[in-house]
């Protein structure tokens, strides 16, 4: 089933998951961790949310590995 709202959490979790690679280079391969996917999730629906709403953000997403 596809909604709009899925695809643009979807964008939003593998653009910061870019991100954090870039920025962290981390030794393990964060993708393959189911905790640090759903963090990026959850983050990434938040985000989509605050979008939603107004045009002010913060986001933060800190994973250890």
């Amino acid at each position: 089933m596809y909604t709009p709202n899925y695809d643009a959490v979807q964008h939003y979790k593998l653009y910061f998951f870019c991100i954090f690679q870039e920025k962290n280079k981390p030794k393990g391969d964060v993708n393959q961790s189911p905790r640090a996917m759903a963090k990026f999730l959850k983050e990434a629906t938040r985000v989509k949310q605050v979008l939603s709403a107004n045009t002010e953000i913060y986001s933060q997403v800190s994973i250890a590995l």
